[in-house]
Formats: structure tokens, sequence, C-alpha cells
């Protein structure tokens, strides 16, 4: 993968993009979902960019939670 691939998968991820940033990865390089997510990884931790992969992920276990709390049954 060259340079400019490599900073905008870097870009990316510090706009808060790993998802964008997995899928660039996956189809540049031609590996699978679970290999580019672990490399877009290991690539913001040398580069010290913390990636968060999910803010929706954090969203709904929020909204779970609140949930469960209210007693409410989200899922039959």
């Amino acid at each position: 993968m060259d340079d400019s691939r490599i900073d905008l998968i870097l870009m990316l991820l510090r706009e808060g993009s790993a998802q964008h940033a997995i899928k660039v990865f996956e189809e540049e390089a031609g590996v699978g979902y679970f290999m580019a997510r672990r490399a877009v990884r290991d690539l913001a931790r040398r580069h010290g960019i913390r990636a968060n992969e999910s803010r929706a992920t954090v969203l709904s276990l929020t909204l779970i939670a609140l949930a469960g709390l209210l007693g409410l049954r989200l899922i039959s």
C-alpha cells in the first residue's frame, strides 16, 4: 500500500472515522475485515491516534443499559 493511502487512513482515524479507515484498508490491502481492523488499530497506536471504532456502538450500549434500568424489553 502506498504512502498516500496510509496518509488517508491516518486522516480518517484522526477525524474519528475508524470504520471508514478500516474499509479503505480492507479494499487497498485486499484483506478481510478482521485483519484490516487489527492493522488499522496497530497503525493508529504507532501514530499515537486513539481509534474510536464506533460511537454508534457506545450509544447503542448506553441505550440498552438505560432500557434495562427502566425495565423496558427491547428484544423479544
